[in-house]
Parts: structure tokens; C-alpha cells; sequence
């Protein structure tokens, strides 16, 4: 459908008054060798708005690092579209009908972050 190749309306971001198309920054990714399956969602950021983020689930003997997929989106799209953060996972969480639960997943990083802040005090 339209839908796969654009993106859904609804799951884009908005960054410093920036849309971001996360399906982009998806596509972008999926190019690079080792990449099997990646969702970026956004983390809400006061002051900000939803900084993005992808979950990404990498070959099991790719040898790639969060900073070198962060450099390597850096490099292609404009400073507002950058990825700002990457989360190796080993699945995606599905819905029963196959569909990546993308609210799961920004649910998972509120947490995640809850979690640090906690830990830092």
C-alpha cells in the first residue's frame, strides 16, 4: 500500500518544530549490511519534542555499534533528522497481526529512561 512506502501520517515526529518522517530514517537504516528489521520512534523531550530513536535488530554476527549507525544516518539526512539514539533488540514486539507496535516500543524507552534517571540520584 501507500502507506508502506510513505508512512503513516501519524507516526511522524516533531523535532525542534521539524517533522521527521521515521519511515526515513527506517529505509536509511534497512541499507546498511547486517540491518534486519528497524522502527524508530520518538522519545519525548521537553523543550524539544519526540527526539528519535531506533530500535534495531541486527544480524547476530554483525559486528555494528550504536555510534557508527548514528554517524552513518548523521552523514546522509539534515542535522534536525539525525538519529539521536540506537537500541539493540533482538525482536520487534508484534501486534497478532504482524504489525510492530510502535507504542510498545516508545512505552519501553519512557521506562528505560525512567529507569536511569532513578539510578543517577
Amino acid at each position: 500500500s501507500i502507506f508502506d512506502m510513505v508512512g503513516k501520517p501519524e507516526d511522524a515526529l516533531l523535532y525542534k518544530g521539524y517533522t521527521v518522517d521515521p519511515h526515513e530514517l527506517e529505509q536509511l537504516l534497512l541499507s546498511r549490511q547486517g540491518i534486519l528489521e528497524v522502527v524508530v520512534v520518538g522519545r519525548s523531550v521537553p523543550g524539544v519534542g519526540e527526539m528519535p530513536v531506533a530500535f534495531v535488530v541486527a544480524e547476530t554476527t554483525a559486528r555494528i555499534t550504536a555510534a557508527e549507525l548514528i554517524e552513518f544516518v548523521a552523514a546522509t539526512v539534515p542535522p534536525y533528522k539525525k538519529v539521536r539514539e540506537v537500541v539493540f533488540v533482538d525482536e520487534l514486539p508484534l501486534s497478532p497481526r504482524g504489525a510492530v507496535l510502535r507504542s510498545a516500543l516508545r512505552d519501553r524507552l519512557n521506562d528505560v529512561h525512567a529507569e536511569q534517571r532513578t539510578e543517577k540520584r
